[in-house]
């Protein structure tokens, strides 16, 4: 189908339809100037009269140029306008699309990952220079003649979701459901991160022959990738199953668990197709409402989170064993003078007893005693009183453990004008 004259400048020549997009139909054409087959990109006649999207689509266009260079990323010559129509010229890459390849049938690993390997570098590229493409899928994934892979369309899917808020646009934005990341099923703002998980979608439907979310609906489809888990793969093809938990990290709902790169999901894809376990980080699961729900596991690529988690747990501990020290420190406590003596009062808190001294050469141990009864073990001097009854207020000390069941204790009488040491030994438990 011939492009009518009126809607490319003279330079452009023997332009041919070859196919239509969400926003613009796509001709091929021969560049008069340097003498090359181009592709020539120009706005939808539905939006060629708004004034707000041609200038829009045109800076799109140009921030993409500033990717043009690289290797896997479509090169554009030139952007313009003419008889109200924005355009842009691009290098014709005319081995078909990922997409067609997918349609054919199955592919095989090696050429899969060497394909996502171009992509991945595609859009590290593109997002270090702070350009998300929004809308990564096969169909804008072209091959060359060589087998290449080059990504297409940068920044377009912006355009569209303008100018859907505009005006109404049947399937501009919903015919990419089932690549949609969960934030931007959700409404949000695409990010760098939103690109990786259209990256983990397109892997995922190259190895096993499908979308993980495929419904019979696209609307469906974009509601499973915000709130349903991601089958493993391992379970719909014959991969290694050491690639379902990198699916899982690629295709976490949070965008922070994500790979932070392109290159590093395919970096550990590749090793997981060869067996090797990439251990990823566990993190929370997302589960299908309802009964009989299940579970995945995602993975978290951010350390720093972990760390966030140990605070509450030291601090808790800290505070227990705080706890502990007050209720040794009570134990150890003076009895106030006139009270009762610690040894006749039954415990309501329990203490650590302190280790037993290093036991004196040849001990001789102490005669037994009466159940509850005191032994002296000297003699008191005369200018000393006898305890009779209760002895007097005692500052208890450390006591040592002289066997089972029966507990040692040395006490000191309340400071008056002398001191009076007695030892005294129990056995049981105090009444």
């Amino acid at each position: 189908m011939a492009l009518p004259a009126l809607a490319l400048p003279p330079r452009y020549a023997d332009a041919e339809l070859i196919g239509r997009g969400g926003m613009a139909d796509i001709y091929a054409a021969e560049d008069t100037e340097l003498g090359r087959r181009v592709a020539v990109k120009v706005l939808s006649d539905r939006f060629a009269e708004d004034p707000g999207i041609r200038e829009r689509f045109k800076r799109e266009a140009l921030a993409a140029a500033r990717l043009s260079g690289h290797p896997n990323i479509a090169t554009i010559f030139d952007v313009g306008e003419v008889e109200g129509r924005a355009f842009i010229v691009m290098e014709l890459v005319d081995g078909g699309s990922l997409a067609d390849r997918i349609e054919a049938g199955s592919v095989p690993e090696d050429q899969a990952l060497a394909w996502l390997g171009h992509a991945a570098a595609a859009l590290d590229a593109a997002h270090a220079e702070g350009i998300v493409h929004r809308d990564v899928k096969p169909s804008n994934m072209l091959l060359d003649r060589q087998d290449d892979l080059k990504i297409t369309d940068f920044g377009i899917a912006l355009v569209l979701d303008e100018a859907a808020t505009h005006a109404t646009v049947t399937g501009t934005v919903l015919g990419t459901a089932g690549y949609l990341s969960p934030e931007q099923a959700a409404g949000q703002r695409a990010t760098a991160e939103s690109d990786i998980y259209a990256l983990g979608v397109v892997a995922y439907e190259l190895l096993t022959g499908g979308r993980p979310f495929a419904r019979a609906s696209v609307a469906a489809e974009a509601a499973a990738h915000v709130s349903e888990p991601v089958e493993p793969p391992s379970e719909r093809a014959d991969l290694a199953p050491e690639a379902d938990p990198v699916f899982a990290r690629a295709l976490a709902k949070d965008p922070s668990y994500r790979y932070p790169s392109a290159a590093e999901f395919v970096q550990d894809l590749s090793a997981a197709l060869r067996g090797e376990e990439t251990v990823p980080l566990p993190v929370a699961t997302a589960a299908v409402g309802g009964a009989g729900a299940t579970e995945v596991t995602q993975v978290a690529r951010r350390p720093a989170r972990r760390g966030r988690r140990i605070i509450p747990v030291a601090l808790a501990a800290l505070l227990l064993a705080g706890g502990a020290l007050a209720a040794v420190l009570l134990t150890h406590s003076q009895t106030p003078p006139g009270g009762t003596p610690a040894t006749s009062q039954p415990r309501q808190h329990p203490r650590a007893h302190p280790p037993p001294p290093t036991p004196a050469a040849n001990p001789v141990p102490p005669p037994p005693a009466p159940h509850g009864k005191a032994k002296r073990h000297s003699k008191p001097k005369k200018h000393e009183k006898k305890p009779k009854g209760h002895a007097a207020p005692l500052v208890s000390s450390p006591g040592t453990t002289t066997g089972p069941g029966t507990t040692q204790a040395t006490t000191t009488t309340e400071p008056t004008t002398t001191f009076a040491t007695t030892t005294v030994q129990t056995t049981g438990t105090t009444p």
